[in-house]
């Protein structure tokens, strides 16, 4: 299996909108709700026009297998979804890795994870990409922990 990233376009709009609407990635989201097309096709266009975002496509020999996004505020923080197909694969911390690493060809800050509560999936997955507990916390009214990675450190 050799993963490769590349930026998103409008072409991945559909893809993600099912990923996005998967019940494993409703579950293990901040906000459990269904998401919309309208919703999601508005969100997304400005979310590839926002130079504060930067959303990835991992592929696996040319098939969509995850993506990943960094929001920058006063902190960087990214989002993960691994697709579908590809779960329990132990892929996500491959992809997780491959991505931090191409943000930080071009940047520096550290990068954080909000994971909800009870994920013990994804905290496991985040752990062994190289990121560190920092701290519980709530996020959008809900539990979870923050994890945190550094350049310097994986």
């Amino acid at each position: 299996m050799e993963i490769r990233i590349r930026e998103a376009t409008i072409n991945d709009a559909k893809i993600l909108f099912d990923w996005a609407n998967d019940r494993g990635t409703r579950q293990n989201s901040f906000n459990s709700d269904a998401i919309e097309w309208n919703d999601h096709i508005l969100w997304f266009t400005k979310k590839l026009m926002d130079s504060t975002s930067s959303i990835f496509i991992l592929l696996d020999n040319e098939n969509p297998a995850g993506v990943v996004r960094f929001e920058v505020n006063e902190n960087t923080i990214i989002g993960v979804t691994v697709a579908p197909g590809y779960r329990g694969r132990g892929l996500g911390a491959e992809i997780i890795k491959i991505a931090c690493n191409s943000y930080w060809d071009n940047n520096s800050e550290d990068i954080l994870a909000y994971i909800k509560k009870g994920n013990v999936a994804s905290q496991r997955v985040f752990e062994k990409s190289g990121f560190t507990f920092q701290k519980e916390d709530i996020f959008s009214g809900v539990e979870c922990l923050i994890l945190k990675a550094e350049k310097y450190g994986n």
